[in-house]
């Protein structure tokens, strides 16, 4: 299983949040700024092999709400995955200070690096506070083109194209 965390204001990261959802169609959860700064963003689920949470991009906030916004999103998904095996989860994080607060809640204190992709993408491997191991992939939100997330997520683990399935049942 895969959850794909979009900390990232950038533009970049936004689209390529689309270009996943287009192409493998995973279970998506868009918190609004002011859901999550009012307290109001509702708890989602972790479901199926591939679910993607991001910051909705379509509300502003003032600059010096970035990091209280940042650390209740990193508390809505951290709320998430109490009911989750860790150790059957990959998550791929997207933007440093979503990743770095994210994984200070998970108890991670150190990421064994397992390999680079050489353009700013890191795996690794971490213990969490809870005595688990869980498998971290990190990138910063504007490095790639609009199909390196579901270029990366594919390298993770053979999601099928949801279209190309129903193609394939198809009978003639």
């Amino acid at each position: 299983r895969i959850l794909v965390v979009v900390g990232s204001a950038d533009a970049a990261a936004h689209r390529q949040f689309e270009r996943l959802s287009a192409d493998l169609e995973p279970t998506t959860v868009h918190h609004s700024p002011s859901s999550l700064l009012d307290g109001s963003a509702g708890r989602f689920r972790v479901e199926g092999a591939l679910t993607a949470v991001r910051i909705s991009p379509d509300e502003r906030i003032a600059p010096h709400a970035s990091h209280e916004l940042a650390d209740r999103f990193a508390a809505s998904v951290a709320n998430a995955l109490d009911a989750v095996d860790l150790s059957e989860l990959t998550i791929v994080l997207i933007g440093g200070e979503t990743a770095r607060l994210l994984l200070d809640r998970l108890g991670v204190r150190h990421v064994d690096v397992r390999g680079t992709d050489g353009g700013g993408i890191v795996f690794g491997v971490a213990s969490t506070g809870y005595g688990g191991r869980i498998r971290i992939v990190t990138r910063p939100g504007s490095f790639g083109d609009d199909d390196q997330l579901s270029t990366l997520v594919r390298s993770i683990a053979p999601i099928p194209n949801p279209s190309s399935s129903a193609r394939e049942g198809e009978s003639a």
